[in-house]
């Protein structure tokens, strides 16, 4: 399992965050401090290998 960076939180960096999570793990790098709860974290099935 492989540990991802996705610098940026728009559209784009969202949808690779979420596809790219499914087998590795991510975080996603923004621009802005908060702590907003928008986000969900997701078990992967490559995790539970």
């Amino acid at each position: 399992m492989t540990n991802i960076l996705v610098v940026g939180d728009g559209a784009i960096g969202l949808l690779l965050s979420h596809f790219l999570s499914a087998q590795h793990n991510v975080n996603v790098l923004t621009r802005k401090n908060t702590n907003n709860t928008r986000f969900y974290s997701r078990d992967s099935y490559a995790s539970k290998k």
